[in-house]
């Protein structure tokens, strides 16, 4: 079973670039999360009035999608 984790774009979080947000994620994940799988990056400026990009984090197990979750999502 593959957990995913959801995140917007993270300008409100005081990174000027989207990609680097995403990246330093994906980096805590790859070190800290053993069943990490990896992630992708959608654009949503076409459908959303709020968020440019959502990032779609990706785990075998539940318990990393959870510790990923916990550090990186503060909606």
């Amino acid at each position: 079973m593959i957990y995913q984790v959801y995140i917007a774009d993270p300008a409100p979080n005081g990174y000027d670039y989207n990609e680097e947000f995403y990246n330093a994620m994906h980096a805590w994940a790859q070190e800290h999360c053993q069943s990490y799988v990896g992630y992708t990056v959608v654009d949503t400026a076409d459908v959303s009035l709020y968020y440019d990009e959502v990032g779609e984090y990706k785990f075998n197990q539940e318990q990393d999608a959870l510790a990923f979750t916990l550090k990186w999502k503060h909606t």
